[in-house]
This record gives structure tokens, sequence and C-alpha cells, in this order.
């Protein structure tokens, strides 16, 4: 459980662009709901994006404002991940993935630069070498892979949330996402004492809460 001092602490230093698996189902951008569940909050298992899309407007509120993140909230708020430490590798706002990862390539964002501020922050954090890192889309996989496997070596990739928004249903998102957490648990629990996925209610009932 963290103190309210160092709550407070990663606020101040982490807060613009990071958050954690706690939503206000009525008002999702309500991030005062973190600070007062901190018995909840964890980095045992941490969920990791490529960057934010926009500038944040308050202290925890990424994953917590835009279009998609409610399918977050339904994925997580009432499973056994709640309260797991949420950020992105590259901290910049950029509304298009493709566009970061040119502005990467041509050297304009110094991916090194944030790879470092990415440990370091996991260090700040105590994260332990075989915590859960559950990355978001094919971007954030690849990068992770390539430049903190090594590191933290219990990483599974996951389809990203903003993805499914053509074509396929909340539900569907939702089902695919248990399932793939619920076998690497399976996978891995022996070697790195992967932390048990359990759903909050069963994929058939999703679209009834919805």
């Amino acid at each position: 459980m963290l103190t309210s001092s160092a709550f407070d602490t990663f606020a101040v230093k982490y807060g613009w662009h990071a958050s954690w698996a706690i939503w206000n189902p009525a008002a999702l951008s309500d991030t005062s709901i973190i600070s007062e569940n901190l018995s909840s909050l964890k980095t045992s298992v941490i969920m990791v994006g490529l960057n934010f899309s926009a500038t944040l407007r308050q202290q925890w509120s990424n994953f917590h404002f835009g279009r998609h993140d409610r399918k977050l909230m339904y994925a997580f708020n009432n499973s056994s991940y709640r309260g797991a430490y949420m950020t992105d590798i590259v901290k910049e706002a950029d509304s298009n993935a493709a566009r970061l990862l040119t502005r990467a390539r041509t050297g304009e964002v110094d991916i090194g630069k944030h790879i470092d501020y990415f440990h370091n922050e996991m260090n700040d954090l105590r994260v332990q070498a075989h915590s859960l890192f559950i990355l978001f889309g094919k971007d954030a996989q690849r990068l992770f892979s390539d430049y903190l496997g090594k590191v933290y070596p219990n990483f599974v990739a996951c389809p990203h949330y903003s993805n499914y928004g053509r074509g396929y249903s909340d539900e569907e998102y939702l089902r695919k996402l248990w399932e793939k957490l619920e076998k690497h648990f399976t996978d891995t629990r022996l070697k790195f004492n992967t932390p048990e996925f359990t759903r909050p209610i069963s994929a058939s009932t999703v679209n009834t809460v919805i």
C-alpha cells in the first residue's frame, strides 16, 4: 500500500503523464477516486501505452479522458488488476502514432531519453523485475521488446483499445483482452509468479452493463 506521502510525491513527479487503473463509472475523468483508494494501488501490474494523445488536463488523467478509455474501465475496474499503475513509454503528446515514430526515426524525439526516464519511473515505484507489464498496441509492444524487454521480461502484448471502434463491439474487445491475460497468467505463473487475472464479469453479460 502506498503512503499518502509517497503518493503525493509520485503525483508531482509522474501525475501529468501517468495514472492508475481505477475509474469512477459515473465520471471517468474524475481522478479524485484514485487518491481515495490508496489501499488498492499496486505496482505488481503495469499497463503501458506508446504515448498520450493530448496534453493532460489534470494530474492522473491519462487513460481517463479519451473516448475509448471506457473499455479499460470495463476491463479492469472491478478485476483483480484494479489499481495497476498506468503509463506510456514516450512522454510526448501526439495523436498520431505513425507520426511520433517518424519523429523518433529522424531524431526529433529522443527515444533513449524516454527509455531512461521509464527506467527511473519504474525504479521510483520500486517495480520488480518480474512485475507484469501489459502492453497496449503493436507499437508499444515493439518499442518495449526492443528497449525494455530484457529488464522486464514478464510482458504480454494486448490489442489497443482504440483499434476496436470500427466493426467491433466493446464486448468483443473485452473478451479478446481477458482471454489474452488469462492465457498469459497460465503460461507464466510458475516462471514469473504472475498475478492471477480474474474477470469482473463474464463476457456474455458485458453488453448488459455498457
